[in-house]
Formats: structure tokens, sequence, C-alpha cells
């Protein structure tokens, strides 16, 4: 499988996009001393997926709801139930947060709320399958932040961009 790499520069840092002929690969925060510069073969600059995913991307950071839009995914090695997974999650409209018990339901995995947590770990999709708005668990108080690969200052920042605080979810 051929694929393309490039870095966009974000408020989270530099991202790394990684596109195949079949979709999106990954898009994550880069890693220190992984600077990509576009790799393309064909110097495909052009690329209408990469302009579909800086567009999400500057969107969701200026604070603008990104949607839905339409970045195939290249799934090639993800399991069935992870693409069950982050299809639902991708479903979560902007601004609007669920546990990993209430994914798993929707996801048909009662009672998975540990594997999607595995699930999230592992989202190679990062804003546009939004790991982000899951969280730990929901009480009377409201809910409770839980984990994230990238860290828990990169959750915090994601989920006061799209409108929460401590008020409504606790460890913020």
């Amino acid at each position: 499988m051929k694929a393309y790499e490039c870095s966009i520069t974000t408020p989270l840092g530099p991202m790394k996009v990684v596109l195949s002929e079949c979709g999106l690969v990954s898009l994550g925060v880069q890693k220190e001393g992984d600077c990509p510069e576009w790799s393309d073969p064909y110097q495909n600059r052009g690329d209408d997926r990469l302009a579909a995913i800086k567009t999400f991307v500057n969107d969701y950071f200026y604070g603008r709801d990104p949607g839905t839009k339409d970045i195939p995914l290249d799934m090639t090695g993800i399991s069935p139930f992870r693409k069950r997974v982050y299809i639902e999650l991708m479903k979560v409209p902007y601004g609007e947060v669920l546990t990993y018990g209430e994914l798993a339901e929707r996801a048909g995995s009662p009672g998975g709320a540990r594997a999607v947590g595995n699930a999230m770990n592992s989202n190679p999709y990062l804003l546009i399958v939004p790991c982000h708005r899951v969280l730990a668990s929901r009480s009377r108080h409201g809910y409770l932040l839980g984990g994230f690969g990238i860290g828990l200052d990169a959750k915090r920042f994601l989920l006061r961009s799209e409108g929460h605080d401590e008020t409504d979810i606790t460890g913020m």
C-alpha cells in the first residue's frame, strides 16, 4: 500500500496526516523528531482528500462545528469491533459527550466499556473519530474526565473548545 504523509500545524502542535489510495490512514499529533514532508511521489499537493482534512481541522480549531465531512477512512487492519465503535463515535455531534459504556451499547456491545477504552486508546483518526468526547463515567454531578492517549491537557483543551468546563465534567 502506498502511503502519503504530510504535516499540518494546529494548536495542539503539528499533526501528521497519512493518506493511502483508499483514504485517511491516520491523523495524530506528531511525535518529536517525526517531521514528514509531503511524500507523494506524484507531488499531488492538490489532493481533495487532504484539502478536506485541512478544512475539517481548521474548522474544528477555529471553533466551528466541522460536521461530518466526507473524509474516507482507510480502516485496513482495524477489527470489526473497532470499526463499529469508530463509526458510532463519528455520529456524536460536536459539543456532546458520552461515556465508554454508552458508546459500547451504541456499538452493540453492552458491557464492553473496557474494550471501547482500548479502541479509543488506539484510535488513529484524532478529531475525525472524536475520542476526546468519550468520558469515564456519568454521575449526578456530571461526567468524570477519564484518560486520553495524548494526555489529559489535550483532552481538556479539546473539550473546552467544544464548550465544556468543570461545571459539567469533573477533572477539567
